[in-house]
Order: structure tokens, then C-alpha cells, then sequence
């Protein structure tokens, strides 16, 4: 096989950026990522995500830097975005069994609601118990008196 000689010229691309069709990449993200040679990866995400039943996962496997993750957060996106909010679920401590909390199905946007009320009481009752716990000694009980 001959050896043929380059010039310099023949080893650049040159790309218009008016073909391009954008103006800098930031618009770029904004589209859907394409399945670029991965029909069957997609059509597999595609009926997973169909699978309306409980205990149904979807497993992805692929290279490092293949696009798994982000093409698979976008199908996702995609069919919740057609779906109805769901419940939230928040999880209580069980005293009798702290192993197995206690789940607590509530509208969406309620368990957010939950979280913030508790934290307010729990803030509230650490300044207000001691006020009126009976045992001499703790701070706030009556007949003690706290020096500063």
C-alpha cells in the first residue's frame, strides 16, 4: 500500500457555524438527548416504564460516559410528566418496633408540610418541657433557679 503525504489542510474539518443551527451549545439543552444506536435499550426503558405494577425496576447497564443515566432520567421525566402526582410516603418511627417504621401514605405535598410541623414542635416542646418537668435539677423546674 502506498504511503500517501497530508497536507495540513487535508486533515481539518471546517464547519460553517451557521449549519449548525444554533448559536452556542447552551441552547442544545433544553432537546432531548437522542438513542443513538440504542433502539433496543430505548424500546426496553420504554416498556419498563410502562409496567404499572408494583415491584417493577428497570437495571441499565453501559459503559461509563455512554449516556445511560441521562437518557434514562429523561424517559422517566417524560412519563411522569403524563402520570398523576403521587402520594407521599414518609416513614415514623415505630417505638414498639424501631426496626420496622411505620409508613404513612399522604396527599403529595403534605409529607413536606409534616416534616416542617414536626420540626417546628420538636423546637417548640425542647424549650417548653423543661419549664415544667417535676424533677429537681432540670432546667426551668420549679424551685430552680438558672444563674447566668
Amino acid at each position: 500500500m502506498p504511503i500517501a503525504h497530508l497536507n495540513p489542510d487535508d486533515l481539518r474539518v471546517t464547519i460553517d457555524p451557521a449549519a449548525l443551527g444554533f448559536s452556542d451549545t447552551s441552547e442544545l439543552l433544553q432537546q432531548p438527548l437522542p438513542w443513538i444506536g440504542q433502539e433496543r435499550a430505548e424500546m426496553a426503558t420504554r416498556f419498563g416504564l410502562g409496567m404499572d405494577q408494583p415491584d417493577y425496576n428497570l437495571f441499565v447497564l453501559g459503559d461509563v460516559g455512554s449516556g445511560r443515566s441521562s437518557l434514562l432520567r429523561q424517559a422517566m421525566l417524560t412519563v411522569a410528566a403524563s402520570r398523576a402526582v403521587p402520594a407521599d410516603l414518609c416513614y415514623l418511627h415505630n417505638f414498639d418496633a424501631p426496626e420496622r417504621p411505620r409508613a404513612l401514605r399522604m396527599p403529595a405535598g403534605q409529607g413536606r408540610l409534616l416534616r416542617q410541623l414536626m420540626a417546628q414542635m420538636t423546637k417548640s416542646l425542647q424549650s417548653e418541657i423543661p419549664q415544667f418537668h417535676p424533677l429537681p435539677g432540670v432546667r426551668g423546674s420549679p424551685g430552680v433557679h438558672s444563674q447566668r
